[in-house]
């Protein structure tokens, strides 16, 4: 009998993709933040007026916005450093989860080549129930593998998004 204790369980499984796909919408909603407060550094400094106060006075002004801007910006950088690491974590997970789903279906095909080989019927019928086991267990990993990629593809499309309005707009 083969040792199954080393394998999660579906629970886990769930609760780990589930994990992954918050932690990508926290870390891209942070992004998002970071993206907006940079637009309005940005928009505070196209909405001075030119005729105000005094040559010193605006390019002190205009400076300490732009500093305000490139620390926006460096903070923008590290968080999409941080997202990134989210999304390859995400992706190893599903990558794993795909390795499982693989040796399932290894297994339902030597299950289904064991049933060919009996005789007996009730033999039989009992590795065909393994075998809707075995396919439920593949259809369970594919929903899985389906959630994980949805949740890092939409991550990953926002936060092209959220670089064009940080990235696009520098001065």
């Amino acid at each position: 009998m083969r040792k199954i204790t080393d394998k999660p369980t579906r629970g886990e499984v769930t609760e780990t993709v589930d994990k992954h796909g918050e932690k990508l919408e926290e870390k891209t909603d942070d992004l998002d933040v970071i993206a907006t407060d940079t637009e309005t550094v940005r928009d505070t400094l196209d909405a001075l007026e030119p005729g105000s106060g005094t040559m010193e006075g605006v390019q002190e002004v205009v400076r300490l916005i732009d500093e305000a801007e490139d620390v926006s910006v460096e903070i923008f950088k590290e968080e999409d450093e941080n997202l990134e690491q989210r999304q390859a974590e995400s992706q190893d997970y599903q990558t794993d989860i795909e390795g499982r789903e693989e040796a399932s279906e290894s297994d339902r095909n030597q299950i289904v080549d064991a049933a060919s080989q009996i005789e007996t019927k009730q033999t039989i019928e009992e590795l065909e129930k393994a075998e809707a086991a075995t396919s439920e267990d593949i259809d369970f990993m594919n929903e899985e593998i389906d959630k994980a990629e949805g949740a890092r593809e939409e991550s990953e499309n926002l936060q092209s998004r959220h670089r064009d309005r940080v990235h696009g707009g520098r001065r």
